[in-house]
C-alpha cells in the first residue's frame, strides 16, 4: 500500500499518522487510532489451535523493483 492510501484509511477511521525522520537514523511511523468502547472476549487459550492451517488463495504483489516481486513469490 502507498502512503496516501495508508492515510486515506487512517483518516476514515479518525485516526493519525506520527512520522519522526533522523538524518542517519532513518524514519518512524506510529500509526494511531482511536480506543474502542466495546470490550470483547478473545477466548481462552484452548480455543486457540496449537497448529495454524495452511489457507489457499492469491496475493497480488505490485511493485516496480524485481527484486521485491522476486522475493514475494519465493515467500
Amino acid at each position: 500500500m502507498g502512503l496516501a492510501s495508508v492515510q486515506g484509511n487512517v483518516l476514515g477511521h479518525q485516526g493519525a499518522i506520527r512520522v519522526v525522520s533522523q538524518p542517519g537514523k532513518g524514519t518512524r511511523f506510529q500509526v494511531l487510532f482511536p480506543a474502542n468502547d466495546t470490550t470483547q472476549s478473545l477466548g481462552s487459550a484452548e480455543s486457540i489451535p496449537a497448529k495454524p492451517g495452511l489457507g489457499d488463495g492469491t496475493v497480488l504483489v505490485v511493485d516496480d523493483e524485481e527484486t521485491v516481486r522476486n522475493a514475494a513469490r519465493a515467500l
